[in-house]
């Protein structure tokens, strides 16, 4: 069992983003089970035309606590209509441990 787990937020189960260059946020909770303080990284691979406005490249987390991992997309004004899906990879430094994830994003 990983010492840690993550949970994928959206604003809705399944995110749609109605127009394109629309921001839209992904937050992911890490609850570090761990008896120590640990400092996780976040490396999202996104698609051509999703960019990233804010977020966050590492996070820490106390002992037997939770926190969340904020991101915040947008679009490019051109994106084709479709679903895409963002990967990403969350690593507790210290241990080197990771955790491959990833959300579905639907552009109409």
């Amino acid at each position: 069992m990983f010492p840690f787990s993550i949970k994928l937020h959206f604003s809705y189960q399944n995110h749609l983003i109605e127009n394109s260059g629309e921001e839209f946020n992904i937050s992911l909770r890490i609850l570090n089970h761990s008896a120590n303080a640990e400092t996780f990284s976040l490396d999202l691979s996104l698609p051509d035309d999703f960019f990233l406005k804010s977020g966050s490249k590492s996070l820490y987390v106390d002992p037997q606590k939770a926190k969340h991992f904020p991101c915040i997309l947008y679009t490019s004004e051109d994106i084709q209509s479709g679903l895409y899906v963002i990967p990403a990879k969350v690593q507790n430094i210290a241990s080197n441990l990771s955790i491959n994830i990833e959300c579905c994003i639907e552009i109409r």
